[in-house]
């Protein structure tokens, strides 16, 4: 009998050792995907992100408001970046708007591993 409740002790030991496995993969890690985070740093107008093969024009993959933080997860790989800060304004009485960009960052060229987080700040 007492070699009967060991024998099931043992099954149960490795029962349990084979189902939970200490090892857990982050999604990052199955999707091979990586976070470009940007701050924006200007204290009036919006900074406009875009990755390779986007339309520059109108708004960007990321819109990062004045003074604040914002991030974009891409899969992991290189990409050629644009920044542009959106120095345009529109007025509420008359519903009118000029629109003009600055260019802050041409043709930036970029690395993305997987699960990175790449700090971008301007």
């Amino acid at each position: 009998m007492k070699t009967l409740k060991s024998l099931y002790l043992l099954i149960f030991l490795f029962t349990l050792l084979f189902t939970t496995s200490c090892e857990s993969t982050e999604p990052c890690e199955e999707d091979n995907t990586g976070t470009v985070i940007i701050e924006n740093t200007n204290s009036d107008y919006s900074l406009h992100f875009y990755k390779s093969n986007s339309v520059v024009r109108g708004n960007g993959d990321l819109v990062i408001e004045p003074q604040s933080k914002g991030s974009i997860t891409l899969p992991a790989g290189s990409y050629s970046t644009y920044l542009k800060l959106f120095t345009g304004s529109c007025n509420p009485d008359t519903g009118r708007c000029l629109i003009s960009w600055e260019l802050i960052d041409d043709d930036k060229e970029i690395e993305l591993s997987s699960c990175e987080d790449l700090n971008l700040i301007y």
